[in-house]
């Protein structure tokens, strides 16, 4: 399995909607500094990369083949010109980018996460945000054990109630759009409390 199987079978379509999502829904601008948590082998980064201006993506991925195999084979020169900061990093050290965020994502993340580890997600996320910075995340709704159908190996669901818990400082909106097939993945919104 090459590292496209190794994230999902609708590799190129997911990608795409994610694009659309943020630039058409969402107002992303390319302006804006942009925090992909999660980014795998660069499914979305590789194209979100050369709309963005130069310096503004910056991508953190656990697994250091994955995220070497998407800088290897996905980006592109022109990527390559856009000056993304890509880490590999299990503790959400977002610190490490020495900037603020617009513009935060957690794709297809939070089904893989204990409730422990969301929490530090979102707790180390928060002083890095910038003033008005939204982080979207995807979620499957369900309860702690699973039950809901969840179409990943591996995958846990967890209830809304239980990620707004360790949201500590955020407020979170609930289903502002829907992920991408075949998972009943929903896109929520966690805005730093004012």
């Amino acid at each position: 399995m090459g590292h496209r199987g190794h994230v999902g079978p609708t590799w190129e379509r997911a990608g795409i909607a994610q694009v659309e999502f943020f630039v058409e829904k969402k107002g992303l601008l390319p302006t804006n500094s942009f925090l992909d948590i999660g980014c795998g082998c660069l499914r979305f980064g590789h194209l979100i990369i050369p709309y963005l201006d130069a310096g503004m993506y910056c991508g953190m991925e656990i697994d250091a083949q994955i995220l070497a195999a998407g800088i290897q084979h996905e980006l592109s020169e022109g990527a390559e010109a856009k000056k993304p900061h890509l880490a590999c990093d299990g503790d959400f050290t977002f610190s490490r980018f020495d900037r603020t965020f617009d513009y935060a994502c957690a794709h297809s993340l939070f089904i893989h996460l204990p409730l422990v580890e969301i929490e530090k997600c979102f707790a180390n996320l928060l002083p890095v945000m910038a003033i008005g910075g939204k982080f979207f995340f995807t979620n499957i709704d369900g309860d702690e054990s699973g039950v809901k159908r969840v179409v990943y190996p591996h995958a846990v669901s967890h209830s809304c109630e239980s990620i707004t818990s360790v949201a500590k400082g955020w407020d979170v909106e609930w289903d502002v759009g829907k992920g991408h097939p075949p998972t009943e993945h929903t896109w929520c919104l966690a805005r730093p409390k004012t």
